[in-house]
Formats: structure tokens, C-alpha cells, sequence
């Protein structure tokens, strides 16, 4: 299972291009049925389906305590606990 891990930095977050071409893009509705788990700093866990929110574009997995939706061009990720780590599971998508 491939995955996407995410570590929380004290510093100041970049993006840069590794290996992937500058014009490759998704969209959120690429996601449809990819597993994401979300791991808390208090040990808890929340296990979310990513679902597209229209036909074309958008999509989103939310949660008790986690909500993220990614369209074309915008990523957005909110938490009620500290996040300390997403794993994402594409193969069901």
C-alpha cells in the first residue's frame, strides 16, 4: 500500500516539485474511495472514505474530529484535535 505521510514541523512549511512534472494536476474527485486514516496526538484515530461533492471537481472526507476538502487549485484541512499523522490509502480509488 503506498502511502502519504505527513510530519508536523515548528517551521515555516514549503512546497516544492520532486520528480513529478510542474503541470501534473488532480482534482478531489480523482480521491472517490480512497481510505484516509487520521491520527491524533492523544492516541486516537479516525478512519474517513474521501467521497467527490460534484461531478467534475471537487471532494472531501470529514470527520468527528477532522475535515479536508481538495478541489483544482485548493487543498483545505481543518482539526478540532492536534494531527499527528494522515495516512491515505488510493488503491480504492
Amino acid at each position: 500500500m503506498a502511502a502519504i505521510s505527513i510530519v508536523r514541523l515548528d517551521e515555516n512549511p514549503f512546497e516544492f516539485v520532486n520528480g513529478l512534472r510542474a503541470d501534473t494536476v488532480s482534482r478531489g474527485v480523482d480521491l472517490e474511495g480512497a481510505t484516509i486514516t487520521a491520527t491524533y496526538a492523544d492516541g486516537s484515530v479516525e478512519i474517513l472514505t474521501w467521497h467527490a461533492t460534484d461531478p467534475y471537481t471537487n471532494g472531501a472526507a470529514v470527520g468527528t474530529d477532522i475535515s479536508m476538502s481538495y478541489g483544482f487549485d485548493w487543498h483545505h484541512l481543518t482539526t478540532t484535535k492536534l494531527l499527528t499523522s494522515l495516512q491515505f490509502d488510493l488503491q480504492p480509488a
